[in-house]
C-alpha cells in the first residue's frame, strides 16, 4: 500500500512538473492574443518558470496610465498569483520604463485588500530596461503598430487683444492629420489647415498646410530618450529639430534638451514661402516633481527662434489627465507670462487600429499669452500632439495614477 502510494505521489508530480513545463507557452500565446484582441500592439512574451516578461504598446487607450491598469488587469487574470510580472511599456516601439509587481500583489490592491501607499512600496517602476527588453525584442511580436494609418482632426484656437477698438481677435481652424509608422520609432505627419473664422492676418484666410513632417525616435544609454524631427513645424518655421531627454535615477528630476535649425514659412495665395537662412535655436530645461501634489516645476532657457535669449519658469498641476499651469518668462529684455492647459477628449478608448480610424485628438492644449504683442520668447512644436498630458512618463506620476 505504502509503495502504490509512493509511486501515485511520484506520478502526480511528473504530471505536474510536465504540465509546468507545457502551460508556460499556452499561457503567453493565450495572453498575448487576449491583449491583442483589446487593441494592445507590439506584443512581445517570455514566461520562465513563475516570472513573466512582456512589452507592449498602447494605442488603444487615451491615458497611458489607464493602459497599464488594464494591462496588469488583464495579465493577473490567466496566471497564478505567485507570478512575478516584468513589464516594458513601449511608445512607437521605442522601450520607455519598466513596471515590477507580484500578481497577488496587484490582485490584493484591486480586490481593497491592501492600500494605495501599500501597493507604492510593492511596484516598481524604473526606467533601465536594457535587460529584459534585449530578450523580449528577439521574440515574435504580436500585432504591430506598423502601416496603419490614423486621421486626427485637431481643432485649432487663436486669440489675442492688442487694438482697442476690438478687445479679441480669433482665429478658429480645423486642421485634419494623416499619421503613421513605415517602421519602429518613425512617424509621419502631414496636416491640412481648413480655416472656419479667422480675425488674425491673411495667411488665416487661406486653406494651408499645417505640420508636414517625418520623425525618428530611438533611445540612447543612460537613459536618454532622443527624437529628430524634419519639416514643416508650426509657428510659421520649417527646418531640422532634436530632443533629448534624460530622467534621473531619483525620478523627482529630469533634464531636456531641444535644438534647431530653422527658418520662416509664409502662405500667401496658394504658394507656400520658405525662408532661405536658416537660424539656430535651442533650450535647455530642468524639472523637479514635486510628488505631494503632483505639480512639475520647469525652469528653461536659450535662444528663441527670433534670435533672443531668455529663461522661463513653469508651475504645472496634474489632475490625472488634466494639466493646467502658468509660466513666467524673461527675454529679450522684456518680461511675459501667462497660462496654460491640457484637457483630454473623449473617447477615453479608442477603437482597435487596422489599417486606419479617424477620431478627434486625444488631448487639446492651448496657451495663454499675457502679452500679446510680446513676440521674444516664442517656439514651435514639432509634432501635432506636444502637450503636457500626452505620452507623460515621470514615474512617480504614473504611480500616483494607478488607481
Amino acid at each position: 500500500m505504502k509503495i502504490s502510494l509512493i509511486h501515485t505521489l511520484t506520478l502526480t508530480l511528473l504530471l505536474v512538473n510536465r504540465c509546468d513545463q507545457v502551460m508556460p507557452q499556452n499561457t503567453g500565446k493565450n495572453i498575448a492574443q487576449k491583449l491583442a484582441s483589446l487593441g494592445f500592439e507590439n506584443i512581445h512574451m517570455i514566461i520562465s518558470g513563475d516570472t513573466l516578461k512582456m512589452a507592449y504598446e498602447n494605442n488603444i487607450y487615451r491615458w497611458n496610465v489607464r493602459g497599464l491598469i488594464v494591462i496588469l488587469d488583464t495579465i493577473v487574470k490567466s496566471t497564478p498569483p505567485e507570478t512575478y510580472l516584468e513589464i516594458v511599456t513601449l511608445s512607437n516601439g521605442i522601450p520607455v520604463f519598466e513596471t515590477h509587481i507580484l500578481s497577488y500583489d496587484w490582485i490584493n490592491y484591486r480586490n481593497g485588500m491592501i492600500t494605495k501607499k501599500e501597493l507604492e512600496d510593492k511596484i516598481q517602476l524604473t526606467f533601465l530596461t536594457n535587460k529584459n527588453w534585449n530578450e523580449l525584442k528577439e521574440v515574435k511580436k504580436t500585432n504591430s503598430n506598423l502601416f496603419k494609418f490614423e486621421f486626427i482632426i485637431y481643432p485649432q484656437i487663436f486669440i489675442q487683444n492688442i487694438y482697442f477698438y476690438n478687445i479679441y481677435e480669433v482665429q478658429f481652424n480645423i486642421a485634419p492629420a494623416l499619421e503613421f509608422s513605415l517602421w519602429k520609432g518613425n512617424k509621419i505627419t502631414g496636416q491640412l489647415i481648413l480655416p472656419v473664422y479667422n480675425d488674425i492676418g491673411i495667411q488665416g484666410n487661406y486653406v494651408r498646410p499645417g505640420f508636414v513632417t517625418i520623425s525618428q525616435d530611438f533611445r540612447l544609454p543612460g537613459p536618454i530618450f532622443t527624437s529628430v524631427a524634419l519639416g514643416k513645424f508650426n509657428a510659421d518655421r520649417y527646418g531640422i529639430d532634436l530632443s533629448l531627454s534624460h530622467p534621473f535615477r531619483n525620478p523627482h528630476w529630469a533634464m531636456s534638451l531641444n535644438a534647431g535649425l530653422t527658418s520662416w514659412t509664409y502662405f500667401y495665395s496658394g504658394t507656400l514661402y520658405l525662408g532661405k537662412e536658416l537660424a539656430p535655436s535651442f533650450n535647455l530645461k530642468a524639472s523637479y516633481y514635486f510628488s505631494r501634489f503632483n505639480m512639475q516645476f520647469d525652469v528653461s532657457g536659450g535662444r528663441y527662434i527670433f534670435g533672443d535669449y531668455g529663461m522661463r519658469v513653469d508651475c504645472t498641476r496634474h489632475f490625472g489627465e488634466t494639466a493646467i499651469g502658468l509660466y513666467a518668462m524673461y527675454s529679450g529684455g522684456k518680461s511675459n507670462g501667462g497660462f496654460y492647459f491640457t484637457v483630454p477628449l473623449p473617447p477615453g478608448k479608442r477603437g482597435k487600429r487596422h489599417h486606419f480610424r479617424i477620431f478627434p485628438p486625444r488631448y487639446f492644449d492651448w496657451e495663454y499669452n499675457a502679452g500679446t504683442q510680446f513676440v521674444k520668447g516664442r517656439y514651435y512644436k514639432s509634432n501635432p500632439d506636444e502637450n503636457q498630458s500626452e505620452d507623460y512618463f515621470n514615474l512617480i506620476y504614473v504611480k500616483n495614477s494607478l488607481h
